[in-house]
């Protein structure tokens, strides 16, 4: 598993990111799981600028409750860093211990935010959205992306 692999499932797949803080949660040591904070300089675990608010995310987990959508929106996106660490404890074969609930979590969460998107398709429909009002089409072709405009005579014109 790539630390690409894994930053797009912590963007689509609420069990890998819940495991992805347990993982690193667990990598914290014991006073700092216990202070919510980084007091030592190893490499493991959170930095000092997220450990209190991943940490408190990593409890809200184990008690199987839910997170509300900004709570997602901030924890995928300070997720995305520790990325490389999730794939080298996969390489190195650690198992991630004291799951909690996360189906509970995950249950919980899913009805708070039922309609929560990536936030790869919320950049893909806020893209879409600004280009449909700017009377353009998105498209892609061959992995490059371009765009077609299209003037008021229905002429297409590469931009």
């Amino acid at each position: 598993m790539t630390k690409e692999n894994i930053q797009e499932k912590f963007n689509t797949d609420y069990k890998w990111l819940f495991r992805g803080v347990l993982a690193i949660h667990n990598q914290q040591t014991l006073d700092e799981q216990r202070t919510e904070s980084t007091n030592h300089n190893n490499r493991r675990g959170f930095t000092s600028t997220d450990a209190k608010f991943l940490s408190s995310i990593a409890t809200q987990i184990r008690r199987g409750h839910g997170l509300s959508s900004k709570q997602l929106f901030v924890t995928r996106k300070k997720m995305a860093k520790y990325a490389a660490q999730c794939a080298k404890l996969a390489r190195d074969g650690v198992k991630v211990e004291n799951f909690g609930r996360i189906d509970e979590s995950i249950v919980w969460t899913e009805k708070k935010n039922p309609k929560v998107k990536s936030q790869l398709e919320q950049a893909h429909e806020i893209v879409d959205e600004i280009n449909r009002r700017a009377g353009r089409v998105a498209a892609t072709v061959g992995g490059m992306g371009f765009i077609t405009h299209f003037d008021e005579n229905g002429m297409m014109y590469d931009l």
